[in-house]
């Protein structure tokens, strides 16, 4: 039988509050690797720290400098963060946690990793295993500042309770997958800014389980050139979204592109690329805001739309989604000229516009309700519209990336 590693408290009876003072723990001994070191107070911990696993447990502020390392590997929690406790892994600090990192455990907790500064070079972390909000009543936030993150396994944000994950400036986080609320009670939050990237090496799931059952809720927030990456799949499911300010979101590079599940929402402007297996819309899909544009074929049961004045650039060879829906004016819907399948466009009005490259004439016939779109005079492409009046008279000129259609002012 494996002996119980020996827990030694820091209860800060010294004058000073740094970690290597005898007199701030409850044994008089500073705990080595071996042991486990539960804190109760505030203090810094100035590296080299190597422990067994280190746990806050109270309302403390922790701010690490150096290199700190964790070695148990019996467990998943060899570095916990809860019960209103904050750790800063300041300039030129470091984790190597060879169990897992769990930020708001069962109470809250909170942790921030900080960029680089002056000759300081950014906090890095790298651990086995990661969970922010992991059980019911948990609350876990990690803010990386510009600092870098790896995960061996999966990185769970809101797994059972609520986590948020908050990325900005250059930080980075890999991680061999990425959830977000994937248990009925969990919420997971992700908000990119800046220049940070997330890349996951398998699959994404944004308020989707994990292994069937039922899924929490899952919400990302990317704007500047934040972005996010996923080797596989990315699920967005029922009551989870997706929003874009701005940045990418890549999907799909080996797996079944992106999915919005019924219910799921992806929204805004940025860019959207699943090349390899294209979307897959059974929700919504929605460009607001400015230009959104998105790369791989189309498909699905859902509801696509152009939001007033914005801007849905398909970049498709097959587009298969049943109905592309105009929300208000001045909408804009951009068509690749290789595009093809069994579609129909909504609510189109005057304002609208259509744009396809390599078009010159548009032809429509009120009675079938086909727009039939040539090329010295030979006909490229047929496009069903619902809901033009049958005597509509288009035009075509020319635009930046193709030529623009759009309802002849006479009949506005």
């Amino acid at each position: 039988m494996a002996a119980i590693p020996k827990l030694e408290i820091y209860q800060g009876a010294s004058p000073n509050v740094v970690w290597n003072t005898a007199g701030n723990w409850s044994g008089g001994v500073v705990p080595g690797a071996a042991q486990i070191a539960l804190f109760l107070h505030s203090a810094v911990l100035t590296g080299p720290v190597e422990v067994g696993t280190l746990m806050l447990v109270g309302s403390e502020t922790v701010a690490i400098n150096g290199a700190i390392k964790t070695d148990s590997t019996n467990t998943c929690e060899s570095f916990m963060v809860c019960q209103d406790s904050n750790v800063t892994f300041n300039a030129g600090s470091s984790l190597s946690d060879a169990g897992g990192l769990e930020v708001g455990v069962h109470g809250v907790g909170s942790m921030t990793v900080a960029a680089a500064s002056g000759s300081l070079a950014a906090a890095s972390l790298h651990m086995q295993d990661l969970k922010v909000g992991q059980f019911t009543g948990g609350v876990g936030t990690l803010n990386l500042a510009g600092g870098s993150v790896g995960v061996v396994a999966p990185c769970m944000i809101g797994l059972a309770g609520q986590g948020t994950l908050n990325m900005s400036g250059t930080s980075t986080l890999t991680a061999n997958g990425l959830g977000l609320g994937t248990q009925a009670t969990g919420t997971g939050h992700l908000n990119m800014s800046g220049n940070a990237s997330l890349f996951a090496s398998s699959w994404m799931n944004i308020g989707t389980a994990v292994e069937g059952g039922v899924g929490g809720t899952g919400a990302v927030t990317l704007s500047g050139n934040a972005s996010l990456a996923c080797k596989a799949t990315v699920d967005v499911g029922a009551g989870s979204s997706v929003t874009l300010a701005g940045g990418m979101l890549t999907a799909g590079l080996g797996g079944m592109g992106l999915i919005v599940d019924q219910g799921g929402t992806v929204s805004g402007m940025g860019t959207i690329t699943s090349a390899s297996h294209g979307v897959t819309v059974n929700g919504l899909l929605e460009s607001s805001g400015g230009k959104l544009v998105v790369t791989g074929n189309l498909s699905g049961m859902g509801h696509v739309e152009i939001g007033a004045g914005s801007t849905l650039d398909l970049v498709a060879s097959r587009i298969s989604a049943p109905t592309l829906s105009f929300m208000g004016a001045t909408g804009t819907l951009e068509l690749a000229p290789e595009a093809s399948g069994a579609f129909s466009i909504a609510g189109f009005q005057a304002g609208d516009q259509l744009l396809v490259a390599g078009i010159d004439h548009a032809s429509w016939n009120g009675t079938t309700d086909v727009l039939s779109l040539s090329e010295h005079g030979q006909v490229l492409d047929k496009l069903t519209m619902t809901g033009v009046a049958s005597n509509a008279l288009f035009s075509v000129t020319p635009g930046i990336g193709g030529s623009v259609i759009a309802l002849m002012p006479s009949h506005h």
